[in-house]
């Protein structure tokens, strides 16, 4: 790349220009890449809020209660969402039960009515507008048959004394 005198080529009036293009040009091209504003990349999307864990407040899981004093089933979920309950007969699969929105404390209460004796295990699912989903473990629940109605009376015949008279 040197001439016979030690100058270099480049500095020749007769070398040829086109061979400084790739050079400027690329040095070109640095520059305005350099100067270019900044691009903001696209920030992602904050996390949505960790959902409130779905739990029973009661009765309480292996609970053993009279099928007459069975009817409210209480819990707490993710405000704004809506709770669905499934029970099951144990060991029968699981079944929906119903359906109901979480209070804007964070409760659910669901009333049930006639349910037979027997051993049943309940699970709330609570969801959101969003899709996000939280459920419980099923909880136990043992209903106790009513007590045997009493006997009734029986009339007894009075068997008096015969009169001495």
């Amino acid at each position: 790349m040197f001439t016979a005198e030690g100058k270099p080529r480049y500095w020749l009036a007769g070398y040829d220009s086109w061979h400084l293009l790739v050079p400027v040009a690329l040095a070109g091209v640095l520059t305005a890449l350099a100067m270019l504003p900044e691009q903001k990349k696209p920030q992602p999307a904050p996390p949505p809020p960790a959902m409130v864990q779905t739990t029973w407040i009661s009765p309480a899981p292996g609970s053993s209660i009279p099928v007459r004093q069975f009817g409210v089933l209480e819990g707490r979920g993710q405000p704004g969402g809506r709770v669905t309950i499934w029970f099951r007969q144990i060991p029968n699969p699981e079944r929906w039960l119903t359906e109901s929105p979480v209070l804007p404390d964070g409760r659910f209460v669901v009333a049930l009515t006639n349910f037979p004796a027997g051993t049943f295990g309940f699970r709330a699912e609570v969801r959101m507008p969003s899709g996000a989903v939280s459920s419980t473990f099923e909880i136990p629940i043992h209903l106790q048959p009513p007590p045997p109605a009493p006997k009734p009376l029986q009339k007894t015949t009075s068997r008096r004394r015969p009169s001495r008279g």
